[in-house]
């Protein structure tokens, strides 16, 4: 199981310099934020980096547009020929969503002249309300799943929640429940759990995140940085 996914956006030229240089387990080159008038520039984008760094040892991994996204036809197309490890799926919804991808993936592949089924989904499931209601949901629905993972920052954009912590330095109520439920459908899924990226500047309280993360189940978490990746990869490794 990939321990650290190095996260960065197609076309920040600073992260995709530091990500290579990283000792990550994983690169994910997220379009998911691109606006529809920027889509094209940031596929165009991320199919260079590939292309450029096609003989690099690193795993690399694309987030597209959501699976209720018109952009997500067109991310496909453009970027599954040039045989990405996988396709990260934000704001998942279901084993519907799973099987879906599953389909879009394999008509490209073929078109790619690809194997058919060699790309793996990650699906981001904890990133919005609905996991309370789909979590359990992605169970024997593709090979292709890898992982579950959440995001702490959009989920609590979704749902409305104004403050991510307590004063206790918990997390607040409904994320922690996210959490969890991203954690209980990865397992009934028989898949591995991500924990979400984290903003935290401090590396020595990143490390604690760590350290709980693996100790309630998670199998890695998303890295914003390299010094981020290299905590997670010493953390999950123990």
């Amino acid at each position: 199981m990939i321990r650290s996914w190095f996260l960065a956006p197609a076309g920040n030229e600073t992260k995709l310099v530091e990500g290579l240089a990283s000792n990550a387990d994983a690169f994910v080159l997220d379009l998911s934020q691109a606006q529809a008038v920027n889509a094209e520039e940031a596929r165009r984008a991320a199919a260079n980096f590939l292309r450029q760094n096609h003989s690099s040892p690193m795993v690399f991994y694309i987030m597209t547009h959501a699976s209720g996204s018109d952009l997500l036809q067109g991310d496909l197309e453009a970027l599954v020929p040039f045989e990405p490890a996988g396709i990260v799926l934000p704001h998942a919804d279901g084993g519907s969503d799973l099987q879906q991808l599953d389909v879009m993936i394999s008509v490209q592949e073929a078109l790619a002249g690809l194997p058919v089924g060699r790309t793996k989904i990650v699906a981001l499931t904890g990133d919005h309300a609905g996991v309370a209601f789909s979590a359990g949901s992605y169970r024997a629905k593709s090979q292709r799943l890898e992982a579950l993972g959440w995001w702490a920052d959009r989920a609590a954009g979704n749902i409305g929640v104004n403050r991510l912590h307590e004063s206790n330095g918990r997390l607040a109520a409904p994320l922690e429940a996210v959490r969890t439920l991203t954690l209980l459908g990865a397992s009934t899924a028989g898949v591995g759990a991500i924990d979400t990226p984290s903003a935290a500047m401090d590396i020595e309280h990143f490390r604690v995140e760590c350290d709980s993360a693996r100790g309630d189940g998670f199998a890695g978490k998303i890295a914003i940085s390299a010094e981020q990746a290299a905590v997670i990869n010493t953390v999950f490794a123990a």
